[in-house]
């Protein structure tokens, strides 16, 4: 009987364990490297060479009577 508890706590414990590191590392390293992955493939993907920043201003959209804009 003793050695019958004694195999279902050795059984257990790299159950418990597991559950801890796999809540840790969803509540600390997954947010970390999510974050990290993301900056880089935002600056990947956006770049400023497209824009011709000697054009920018403001932009005068005229509005007819009826409260619509003119295209």
């Amino acid at each position: 009987m003793a050695k019958a508890k004694r195999k279902e706590k050795k059984r257990k414990l790299p159950l418990v364990l597991g559950g801890i590191g796999l809540t840790v590392a969803s509540c600390v390293v997954f947010p970390i490297v999510i974050n990290g992955l993301s900056r880089k493939i935002y600056r990947a993907s956006s770049s400023t060479a497209d824009i011709d920043f000697s054009e920018l201003g403001p932009e005068i959209v005229k509005i007819k009577e009826d409260g619509k804009r003119e295209d």
